[in-house]
């Protein structure tokens, strides 16, 4: 596992601390996933930070009433996993797969106390990783509000130029808030 791809990663979005990556060092726990594997039910309250350090992942979030009515976020490789919690599991299920074969470096929960008691950066770097998805989150929603399909499409395909051949056209076109037909037809014109 490339622990060296972590810890840039980390870097980038607050300044680790000598200290605090020994000690990471010897916390990682990493995590394969077969393809098309979900996550267990308790993945996040044991692993409450993971890396995508290989692979990509889907989280689909689909009516119990209605299940023809779902959303899917994909997460790839280099990204912080974000944490999702079922608030509404009567009407709503939210679930995470793997695209392909995937490995995770987590952060398992029982050294979090330690990191936030010897480690001063630990508070901010974890306030950062949990507001990178909610401004991702943010972004998606006005992107469906007030872009067309064809530019979501656009900012998709620039973020993961391989998207249609890791994920189908229907998992592709539920993440772009769209029918796959609109989709085909928008790749149609394109060619």
């Amino acid at each position: 596992m490339n622990q060296e791809f972590f810890f840039e990663a980390i870097d980038a979005i607050h300044q680790t601390s000598p200290g605090l990556k020994a000690y990471l060092n010897v916390a990682l726990k990493f995590v394969e996933l077969k393809k098309n594997n979900a996550l267990p039910d308790h993945f996040h309250d044991d692993f409450p930070i993971a890396f995508i350090e290989d692979g990509n992942l889907r989280t689909i979030i689909a009516s119990k009433l209605n299940p023809e009515k779902d959303f899917i976020q994909f997460h790839f490789k280099g990204n912080i996993l974000p944490r999702f919690y079922q608030q509404d599991n009567v009407n709503f299920m939210i679930k995470t797969f793997s695209i392909d074969s995937s490995k995770l470096i987590t952060i398992p929960k029982k050294h979090l106390y330690s990191l936030h008691q010897h480690f001063p950066e630990f508070h901010l770097l974890v306030d950062f990783i949990r507001e990178i998805p909610l401004n991702g989150m943010l972004h998606t929603s006005f992107d469906l509000a007030n872009l067309d399909l064809a530019a979501r499409l656009e900012k998709l395909s620039a973020r993961k130029p391989d998207i249609f051949q890791i994920a189908s056209i229907n998992e592709i076109a539920k993440s772009l808030g769209t029918h796959p037909n609109s989709l085909s037809a928008i790749r149609n014109k394109k060619r």
